[in-house]
């Protein structure tokens, strides 16, 4: 029994088997069966991977927990694999469904720090952002979307959906210049329309137009990084150094901006500049131009100002500078032709002149454009002001009326005045800066009247400033008219012709008047003045009013001014400009001759320390502090007004006899 049940199992085995050894035996060498190639094995477990991962997204009726679990095992065995990333997003959005916005945060963080070019990266992308802004990192979640914009796969309308996204996280804020530019710059690219390119490009340069300087240079030096503006802001920053006078820098920078993006319009002007800028640069470093009247009427007043810039140059005997004189003819458009020639033709080192308004405020405007010093004689009200190359040397309408405005109303107690004036350049300026200027202490105008420059007939004017016409007081004059007639029935027909100014009483409030005219028109004036009956009332000027041209003067006007310091005349004398002009014009210098004098000594003492370009010839006349002049020592302001020491003019207050002098504080 046993045997039996030992035989069949040994056959039952080899029966089995036998198919298997045989078989192996049989097959030749070529037809055994290979195992399965590294290559198909991945590729069948790849069909794996998918086939489940399709069903792990498929089973949405799982619980949540379990879900998650499924989804981190499939990362776990995937890791290595871009299908990762397919379940990094899933897992995110299941997160966020169930209000897990911080892992579901994460998780969008992991597909944007992953290696892998994903195709889904926009939707990636776009939520890593926004939740980077949720935490507060603004600047990383600029950066998420500047990735995708750079990336050359990505569509175009993701890469402007993220520039506009870009622009919708910063666009309130006052900072973030540097990414407003960039995210701006792709707007304008990738917008389809042209007038929607153009509004984002509008508005970067707005933004680079409102910079303020110092960011303009950093953001310049950075440029390349913002796309189609890198030429306007360079073009910008070469505009500003040009305008400060840093025409080196200027230059470089133009330069580059005509290798940048740029529109037409600006490469012609900064080619212009450029242009511009080597004229400006080359110099004559031993010629100044002297734009004065060399005919009319200022003729002698030009000359006046050649022989105080001769003797000041020391032109009389070697002197290294020279002076090119050209005819201003107290005309703008002339000044205008004569100094292009100036500086294109003869290229000057330094300008002087613009004995009138008109004719210095054209100077003014050239000398800065042309970064060349200027030294200007006009008392035109802030022809210095924010300009670094011009410098007045005049006494100014401001420092001649602030000492008598104060005089007047602090001193003389005076409240109410009245203004009479030539209506001419001058005139109009004064009269106009007195008026504020007494106001703002106190004080009040009680009559404004103008008249022709050169007029002689002032009765009218005097007539108005009184309120002895007839307007207004039509019935007042009938009832007076009336009254006289009635009074005196006998008179002649030619007698009974009454006129206003016969009748009617002065109703004059001011005690005292302002006149901005020379001495000559004032004599005039005074006479019609005495004419009406007017007495006890202060006549105020300017320094048109020539302290040596006053000798007698009635005491019922008294004279009040402000003019330069009165010296006394022995030290004027023995001194060496005196002596010196004496010697070679047989007859005393005067005003302009003392101040062109100056003028020259103040341009002489920067060129003598070196000054060979226009530029550090302005360095070294901005360091002169204080000037040894003809008479006086004179002192530059820092608004470059060259201030002379002062004196108030009195004659006949208190009835005094003689000219009286105080010196300005």
């Amino acid at each position: 029994m046993k045997n039996d049940i030992f035989s069949f199992r040994f056959y039952l085995v080899i029966f089995l088997f036998s198919p298997i050894f045989f078989g192996c035996g049989l097959l030749g060498k070529h037809q055994r069966v290979k195992p399965y190639s590294k290559k198909t094995q991945a590729k069948k477990t790849e069909i794996k991977d998918k086939q489940t991962w399709e069903q792990i997204k498929q089973k949405t009726k799982k619980p949540f927990a379990q879900r998650i679990k499924d989804i981190e095992a499939f990362i776990r065995a995937n890791e290595d694999k871009e299908i990762a990333l397919d379940a990094y997003l899933l897992k995110a959005k299941i997160l966020l469904k169930n209000k897990r916005d911080r892992q579901a945060c994460l998780n969008y963080h992991k597909i944007v720090q992953s290696s892998f070019d994903y195709t889904r990266r926009w939707e990636a992308y776009r939520a890593s952002a926004k939740c980077q802004i949720q935490e507060g990192k603004l600047n990383s979640a600029l950066e998420t979307l500047e990735r995708l914009i750079q990336n050359p796969k990505e569509n175009t309308a993701n890469k402007k959906a993220a520039a506009k996204l870009q622009w919708n996280f910063i666009k309130n804020k006052k900072t973030f210049f540097h990414w407003k530019l960039i995210s701006l710059s792709h707007l304008s690219i990738l917008s389809s329309q042209v007038k929607e390119q153009q509004a984002w490009k509008s508005r970067g340069e707005q933004l680079i137009h409102n910079l303020p300087s110092n960011d303009l240079i950093v953001y310049a030096d950075q440029a390349s990084l913002y796309g189609i503006f890198e030429g306007y802001l360079l073009y910008k920053t070469a505009r500003y150094f040009f305008e400060n006078k840093k025409l080196s820098r200027s230059k470089y920078y133009f330069e580059k901006s005509l290798s940048s993006p740029l529109s037409l319009a600006l490469k012609k002007k900064a080619k212009n500049n450029l242009l511009l800028i080597r004229k400006i640069t080359k110099v004559n470093p031993y010629l100044i131009g002297v734009l004065i009247p060399l005919s009319g009427r200022r003729q002698i007043l030009g000359e006046k100002v050649l022989r105080g810039l001769y003797m000041g140059l020391g032109m009389d005997k070697d002197s290294s500078w020279q002076i090119i004189v050209v005819d201003s003819k107290s005309h703008s458009d002339v000044v205008r032709m004569q100094l292009d020639n100036l500086f294109y033709k003869h290229h000057i080192i330094g300008l002087v002149g613009g004995l009138t308004g008109e004719t210095a405020e054209v100077i003014a405007e050239k000398a800065e454009a042309f970064a060349t010093p200027a030294v200007l004689f006009s008392q035109k009200k802030d022809l210095s002001l924010n300009r670094q190359f011009v410098f007045q040397n005049s006494i100014t309408a401001e420092q001649l009326l602030q000492p008598l405005v104060q005089e007047a109303i602090k001193k003389l107690k005076i409240k109410k005045t009245a203004i009479l004036y030539p209506d001419d350049p001058y005139g109009r300026e004064y009269s106009a800066l007195f008026s504020e200027m007494f106001k703002e202490t106190g004080g009040e105008i009680e009559g404004y009247e103008s008249y022709k420059a050169g007029e002689v007939d002032f009765k009218r004017h005097i007539k108005n400033l009184l309120q002895l016409n007839i307007k207004g007081r039509e019935e007042e004059f009938e009832k007076l008219k009336q009254q006289f007639l009635e009074e005196n029935p006998f008179l002649s027909g030619r007698s009974r012709k009454l006129t206003p100014e016969n009748l009617l009483s002065s109703k004059m409030e001011f005690s005292a008047l302002f006149i901005p005219d020379s001495l000559d028109q004032i004599h005039k004036i005074k006479d019609h003045l005495r004419y009406f009956g007017v007495k006890n009332v202060y006549l105020l000027g300017t320094d048109l009013w020539r302290p040596s041209q006053i000798s007698y003067w009635p005491e019922d006007l008294p004279l009040i001014f402000v003019n330069l310091l009165k010296k006394d005349q022995h030290l004027v004398k023995n001194s060496l400009f005196y002596k010196n002009f004496m010697n070679s014009y047989a007859q005393p210098p005067g005003l302009f001759e003392q101040r062109a004098y100056n003028s020259a000594l103040f341009l002489k003492q920067a060129l003598d320390q070196g000054a060979r370009t226009r530029l550090s010839l302005q360095r070294e006349l901005k360091k002169i502090k204080t000037l040894q002049g003809a008479y006086y020592k004179v002192s530059i302001s820092k608004d470059q007004v060259f201030n002379y020491p002062l004196s108030i003019y009195k004659m006949g207050v208190d009835k005094a006899r003689n000219l009286d002098s105080v010196p300005v504080k």
